[in-house]
């Protein structure tokens, strides 16, 4: 058995032997071989594309598990893809930053990158490559920001000339037998024609370098150049009139809900990297030819979303002035794919060098995005899309952030990031976090994924082929019944409390000390007083409901003789109604003077006793009682005294709506005595009870009903 501090020491001296060869060619595998290596790049966007079919050989006496991929350190490499063999069905390929602490051989590899000024990546081979064997392979990247404006600053109207500099062989860790590249340029073609390194020849808007044969190992070292073309370099200069687009910064935020949506907002900082704009603009001349005078501006976009996306809404940083338009899934039109489309007008157009913030919301269906097993409904798979919605121009995203708020008590069981290295040249980092939430106690358990130089709509899908979508975030999490129901209980269970607490509140008094004597003494006085006044509001209702019966039947009896005895019945009844108004008045008169004795903190029984008229023995009875209110109400509280006021109001409001019934009752009367002595037409009398009289008797009857229950109440 080795030794552990073998494992230590090995890559150790690995490494330290790589550093002292400084930059010579280090050969990492020599079993492994580059047969045929043909490279397609385009260059007509910001991120130029690079694809690379290779045949690789294992000339070893042993199969080969993996091999090794490079990349120039200071290129901004994304969206790596890697497939196995041809056809309409090709593997995909796990790819992941090699690490020096893996194994020896590993390390070497390691250091023998840094020293050519690579980075270095490891592509695992399921089932291997055997002996004496080889494989079609497909590599597919993308590299941010390859072009830089020539000059970077241009006025209104000017073109734009870009450059881009590579390489003219592929920077790999292994010997290549024959290789070959092609570089695709805008459609204006270059402005000069390169010729190193030899051979190079263009044909139309493509440039061919190549063919080169037995190329060393890092044969196209980046420590010479950017773009890895220090060792055959390639720079090309041409053409390309196109606003250069990229995201600063894309942020995803996805709130999933098991009530039946899920909402997401798409959050971007978009930078037009195109040659900045340079002195005075005249919106007069963009608007009459916006692509003459403003090439390189952006003027409009759509955003494909979601066919299932719902109650979509843009915003932006500088009020919305953008005019945005949406196009439904079944209608497509021009460059618009199928599929809904978010259409985007800017007000403003994005010169070179400008930068907005804007994000765009919208609901899918939980269940598109939403997988329960059958046989454990509590177990739940969310799988989604990493990147955002496809753009109608290329849009490179510097720095990718995926949030993924998941319901509330919801526990993460896994969780996996897309597949083929589509986070970038520095793959996928995985983080947990809380997002605060409506009702979400405790907050939502958040999945937070971070990448680098990605596109948006990634290349990365479309690159699989038939290997099946590679950009999918798939999170495991138990969720069940309890958890939905959290959310409800306790809004439930909040409503139950905050009546229970306004009902014992209202039984209940804040104050820290006891009710005073004299405060119970007022109650106790005012409770009295109002009963007298229930007695004497119940028997005026009894006497203005038998006037109200008599003037009826004379009313209904026109043709007939009114009795001189019913109209004495009428004058007898009209009294008493006045004696019931009068000890009312007498009641409240009482009550109101308690009151603002007791708002003036001192004894006002003098002051009551003189206040309302004295008649009949329950007007003294009430009297009495009043008089005592008013001097127990030197101690009571303003509770007390409001109380003593509205009970004071609503007898004064029970007078006024009595009279008035009184005196419509009393008219009437002698409206029909009128009648009799022929000073009244019988027909006008008949109209006017018709129209006039006895809906207002029936209004006053329902009034001081409803005044007589309100006091009852009280």
């Amino acid at each position: 058995m080795r030794s552990p501090a073998r494992f230590v020491v090995a890559p150790a001296l690995a490494v330290l032997a790589a550093l002292l060869l400084g930059g010579a060619a280090v050969v990492v595998d020599a079993e492994l071989v580059n047969v045929k290596v043909t490279r397609a790049i385009d260059a007509t966007s910001i991120a130029v594309k690079h694809d690379v079919r290779l045949t690789l050989e294992n000339t070893g006496p042993s199969p080969e598990s993996s091999f090794f991929l490079a990349f120039p350190a200071a290129d901004a490499v994304g969206d790596v893809v890697v497939t196995r063999g041809g056809g309409a069905s090709p593997t995909l390929l796990a790819v992941s930053p090699a690490e020096a602490g893996e194994s020896p051989r590993t390390a070497a590899a390691v250091a023998a990158a840094m020293a050519a000024g690579a980075a270095l990546y490891r592509v695992a081979l399921p089932g291997g490559l055997a002996a004496g064997a080889s494989d079609a392979l497909h590599v597919r990247y993308l590299v941010a920001d390859a072009l830089v404006p020539v000059p970077a600053a241009l006025p209104q109207g000017e073109s734009q000339y870009v450059r881009w500099t590579g390489s003219a062989r592929w920077l790999s860790p292994y010997p290549t037998r024959t290789e070959t590249t092609t570089v695709a340029v805008g459609p204006s073609g270059l402005t000069s024609t390169p010729t190193e390194p030899a051979p190079v020849s263009v044909a139309g808007h493509k440039v061919t370098a190549g063919p080169y044969t037995d190329v060393p190992p890092y044969g196209a070292s980046a420590a010479a150049g950017g773009g890895g073309g220090g060792g055959a370099p390639l720079r090309l200069r041409f053409l390309l009139n196109q606003p250069l687009l990229v995201a600063e910064r894309f942020v995803k935020t996805v709130t999933v809900s098991h009530w039946g949506t899920a909402r997401v907002r798409e959050a971007y900082w978009l930078t037009n990297a195109a040659a900045a704009h340079d002195g005075p603009w005249s919106r007069l001349d963009y608007t009459r030819n916006p692509g003459a005078t403003s090439p390189t501006a952006l003027h409009s976009a759509w955003l494909r979303l979601p066919t299932s996306a719902t109650d979509v809404q843009y915003r932006d940083l500088i009020g919305n002035v953008t005019s945005s338009r949406l196009r439904l899934p079944h209608r497509a039109a021009g460059a618009v794919p199928a599929g809904t489309a978010l259409m985007l007008t800017l007000r403003y157009p994005m010169l070179g060098g400008w930068r907005d913030h804007f994000w765009v919301d919208y609901l899918l269906p939980v269940a598109t995005l939403l997988r329960t097993a059958p046989t454990a409904p509590s177990r739940h798979a969310l799988v989604l899309p990493a990147y955002g919605s496809s753009w109608s121009t290329e849009l490179p995203v510097r720095a990718l952030e995926v949030r993924v708020a998941l319901p509330a008590r919801a526990t993460v069981v896994s969780v996996s990031t897309p597949t083929g290295g589509g986070g970038g040249g520095s793959g996928w980092s995985v983080s947990r976090d809380t997002t605060a939430g409506t009702l979400s106690f405790g907050g939502r358990p958040t999945i937070v994924f971070r990448a680098s130089h990605v596109a948006s709509g990634s290349a990365a899908t479309a690159a699989a082929g038939a290997a099946g979508p590679t950009d999918a975030i798939v999170i495991h999490y138990v969720y069940g019944l309890g958890g939905l129901l959290a959310a409800p209980v306790a809004v439930v269970s909040a409503l139950a409390a905050a009546f229970l607490a306004l009902l014992i509140a209202r039984r209940t008094t804040l104050s820290l000390t006891p009710p005073s004597a004299a405060e119970v003494a007022l109650a106790a006085s005012t409770a009295t007083t109002l009963a007298t006044a229930r007695a004497a509001a119940t028997a005026l209702a009894a006497v203005l409901t038998a006037m109200d019966d008599h003037v009826s039947r004379s009313a209904s009896a026109l043709g007939k003789d009114w009795a001189p005895a019913a109209a004495a019945e009428v004058a007898t009844l009209d009294a008493d109604a006045r004696r019931r108004e009068a000890e009312l008045a007498g009641v409240a008169s009482r009550l109101a003077a308690a009151a603002a004795a007791a708002a003036a903190g001192g004894g006002g029984g003098g002051g009551a006793r003189k206040a309302g008229p004295s008649k009949g023995a329950a007007a003294d009875g009430v009297d009495g009682a009043a008089t005592g209110a008013a001097a127990a109400a030197a101690a009571a509280s303003p509770e007390a005294v409001a109380a003593a006021d509205a009970a004071a109001a609503r007898v004064v409001s029970l007078v006024r709506k009595c009279a008035a019934k009184r005196q419509a009752l009393v008219r009437a009367a002698g409206r029909r005595r009128g009648i009799d002595a022929g000073q009244v037409d019988p027909n006008d009398f008949a109209e006017e009870c018709r129209d006039t009289l006895f809906p207002t008797v029936d209004g006053l009857s329902a009034a001081i009903d409803t005044a007589v229950r309100d006091l009852l109440d009280g």
